[in-house]
Parts: C-alpha cells; sequence; structure tokens
C-alpha cells in the first residue's frame, strides 16, 4: 500500500509539473492521451494480475511447479500481446486525438506525449505485471520497494526533463518511458536473484493451454475494467470537448489527478489482500477469508473518507496544486467541477476491494459484471445523456450518480457472498458432528 501511495503521489507531482510549468494545455494533452494509456495498461493488467492470483492460488495448494509455469506464461503473454497492442495503437494514434477533439497546440502536445509512452509501454507492464507476481510469492517489501524506486526516479526525471531542460511534451514522456525501463528491469531482475521464491525455466516458457486460459480467465475481469475505462474515456473527452471545450478537459485532467491518489492507495491495500485472500481460498480457510476482506475494507473506507473530506472542506486549494492564479477562470470552474465529480468518492473504498476479492479468489465472473455495470451500464450513458440537459454540469454529475448506483449494487451484492462464506464453515462443522455420531451409533 506504501508502494501504491508513493506512485499516487509522483501522479500527484507529475501533474503539478505539467499544470504549473507547461499550463492548463498540457494537462489537457495528457488527459487526451488517457484513453491510450489506459488500454495499454488493460493488457498488462490481463496477464499480470491473471497470472499473480493465479500463483497465489497455486501456491496455496502447495503446488510449486504449476506457479512457476504460470510466471513463465506469463513473460511470453506480456510480450506478445502487448506488441500486438502496440502497434494498433501508434498506427491510429493521429485520428483517434483529432476524433476525440484534440484541436491545435493541444493536439501537437497530445500526439508527442502519446507516442513516446504507449511506444514504451512494453516495460510498464512488464514492471508492473511481474510486480504482482512478486507480492504473490510473499515478497511484498521487494514490490512495494520497486514501486518507490520508480516512484523517485520519475520526478527526478519530470524535474530534470520539464523544468531544467524545458523540453515540454516530449520530456514528460520521456520521463514516463525511462521510469517504466527501470522498473522492468528492476522486477524482472529480483527472479533471477537468491529472494525469489520462483524461477524462470525454459520449460516454463512453452504455452500451456491449462495455464493460459486460467490467467486469461481471471484477467479478463481487470482487462475489462481497463477496457471499459478506455471506452468511458474517450466518450468523457469526447463531451468535454463539445459542451466545455479544450479547459473543461484540463479541468477534468485535474480532477482525476486528484483523486488518483486516494484510489492508488486503496488499490494498493486491495492488492495487497489479494494474494492473502487467495492464499486462505485455496486452503479452504474461510474464516480467514473473511478476516482478510474485513480488514481491507475497514482500511479502504477510512482512506476513502479521509480523502472525501479534504476534498470537499479544501477543494480550491487542491485545484491550486495544478493550476496558477494566471488561470482564474479555470479554478473558478474546477472547484463545482472537483466536488460534484468526487461527491461519492467515500464509497469507493469497499468498491475496489470488493472488486479485487472475487478476482482473488478465482471468480472474475462477479468482477466483470460489476465493472461493466459501473462504466458501460451506469457512467457512459450518463455522460452521453445529462450535458443535453445540464450542459458541461452534466458531465460532472454522471460520475457522482454513477458511483452511487454501483455503490448499492455492490453493496448487495457483498453482504450475500459473506453470508454464504459464513455458512460454509458451519456446513463443515455439522457435516463432522454427523459423522461422530453415526460412529457412536455404530459402536454401540
Amino acid at each position: 500500500m506504501i508502494g501504491m501511495a508513493v506512485q499516487g503521489v509522483t501522479n500527484i507531482i507529475t501533474g503539478i509539473f505539467l499544470g504549473r510549468v507547461l499550463g492548463p494545455d498540457a494537462v489537457a494533452a495528457v488527459q487526451y492521451a488517457t484513453p491510450f494509456q489506459v488500454i495499454t495498461i488493460a493488457f498488462g493488467t490481463l496477464v499480470g494480475i491473471g497470472s499473480a492470483a493465479l500463483v497465489s492460488l497455486r501456491l496455496g495448494k502447495k503446488s510449486h511447479q504449476e506457479a512457476e509455469e504460470a510466471m513463465g506464461n506469463a513473460l511470453i503473454l506480456t510480450l506478445t500481446l502487448c506488441s500486438i497492442e502496440i502497434i494498433l495503437q501508434l498506427i491510429f494514434l493521429a485520428p483517434l486525438l483529432r476524433l476525440s477533439g484534440a484541436q491545435g497546440e493541444v493536439f501537437n502536445m497530445a500526439w508527442t506525449y502519446t507516442f513516446i509512452t504507449v511506444a514504451s509501454s512494453i516495460f510498464a507492464n512488464l514492471g508492473f505485471g511481474f510486480n504482482n507476481i512478486i507480492r504473490a510469492e510473499g515478497n511484498p517489501r521487494v514490490a512495494m520497494n520497486s514501486v518507490i524506486t520508480v516512484a523517485l526516479s520519475s520526478v527526478a526525471l519530470n524535474w530534470l526533463f520539464i523544468v531544467w531542460l524545458q523540453w515540454g511534451a516530449v520530456g514528460a514522456g520521456l520521463s514516463v518511458a525511462i521510469s517504466n525501463l527501470i522498473l522492468a528491469v528492476w522486477v524482472m531482475g529480483f527472479f533471477f536473484t537468491k529472494k525469489s521464491l520462483l524461477r524462470f525455466h525454459w520449460d516454463t516458457l512453452r504455452l500451456r493451454k491449462r495455464t493460459v486460459l486460467p490467467i486469461l480467465r481471471i484477467g479478463l475481469a481487470p482487462w475489462t475494467m481497463q477496457a471499459t475505462a478506455c471506452i468511458q474515456a474517450a466518450v468523457l473527452n469526447y463531451q468535454l470537448s463539445h459542451f466545455g471545450g479544450q479547459d473543461a478537459v484540463a479541468i477534468m485532467g485535474v480532477v482525476i489527478r486528484v483523486s488518483l491518489i486516494v484510489f492508488m492507495i486503496i488499490t494498493g491495500l486491495s492488492q495487497g489482500a489479494q494474494p492473502i485472500i487467495g492464499y486462505n481460498y485455496g486452503a479452504e480457510q474461510w474464516r480467514r477469508v473473511r478476516q482478510a476482506f474485513g480488514g481491507a475494507i475497514v482500511g479502504a473506507t477510512v482512506i476513502s473518507t479521509l480523502g472525501f473530506a479534504i476534498i470537499m472542506l479544501f477543494p480550491r486549494e487542491v485545484m491550486s496544486l495544478f493550476l496558477t492564479e494566471e488561470h482564474q477562470h479555470l479554478l473558478d470552474d474546477g472547484v463545482p467541477a472537483l466536488r460534484i465529480c468526487l461527491l461519492m468518492m467515500a464509497t469507493s473504498g469497499y468498491q475496489i476491494v470488493s472488486v479485487s476479492y472475487f478476482q482473488a479468489i478465482g471468480r472474475p465472473g462477479f468482477s466483470i459484471c460489476l465493472t461493466i455495470m459501473r462504466r458501460l451500464g451506469f457512467l457512459t450513458p450518463l455522460l452521453l445523456i445529462l450535458p443535453h440537459f445540464w450542459s458541461i454540469t452534466g458531465c460532472w454529475s454522471a460520475y457522482a450518480i454513477a458511483d452511487g448506483a454501483a455503490a448499492i449494487v455492490i453493496a448487495i451484492l457483498i453482504a450475500w457472498e459473506m453470508g454464504r462464506l459464513t455458512v460454509q464453515p458451519q456446513s463443515e462443522e455439522l457435516k463432522s458432528e454427523k459423522t461422530l455420531i453415526n460412529i457412536s451409533e455404530d459402536l454401540y
């Protein structure tokens, strides 16, 4: 969780560099790049989280060799899928940026930044994807240190390229690319040290159906989450450009970066709990599953509530981190946008942990449904409908309404799931008691 928090802070600092040094056009340019970055991350999480969950489950069942097979297959899948995806993105980059509403200097900055980050994204997918496996094999401190290392290097590189060398969008893109390269070298190098429980072997690099299908099946939930986020981000950018212009896109870029630090901490907490939940679920330790999940829910809710309070009480001060007084009109418009968009932030904690829970126990179907429900069932339709009635305020309101509706559905589903786990140990105990009764009757 500490590592993810540091990464969240890093993204905040990067946003500050962009907003205060390069201006709101740079923030808007990065926001236009979001759909491309998200779909790139999607293919990394498809394999990274899917393989980490499978490694955790197999280690829980004491199947060490099969866990190494999962890691080896994950490497080949990552290299193959991400390479194909990167090539396709670069081919259609310019027309898709224009379609989303990027124009003039903002388009030039968005194209430059996106080209560099997408072309080098294989490093990010290897680094963050296999960092999940490091955590799954029982080395969370190593995983945390790797994220902290790349986060600190990202801050230093942003200062070097953006502030000192003044390379603008090129510098921002290079700082991301080099930071991800450092992470990939750090993470992949760990598996060749004595500290690693798992090793790469030539025979584990051969793709096997018994391993590939579970990886893709489990990873389909986070992939769907990112893919639907890509669709939602594309629709959002188009609607913002149409109803509020590129200033509205810049404001949303700030809002997203403000919320990011809270979501990153919660995501780190849920990912930290995921291997514990998966291990105990594989070992059929239902009480420990409930305890781990409950602890994650409490921690995530405290974090999301604290973030909500700070944003609601000090919205202008938060926006001022990214925008100078020269852009007074953006600050004036950004304060109500920030409050409306993040009105339901306090509920985001248990939503993120709940989706992660179903991934951890190898039941991604629920995670997929919840993800599609919020992004495509609630948020995207609201983004398409509400602006026609409330103009740009409709874009801001869509987030709060979608989060509230999703929170209710997830709460009902989790209550049912926890009830199922509560009954399950009791049925096992009853079964044992019936066996003892039958033995006693036979003896007498």
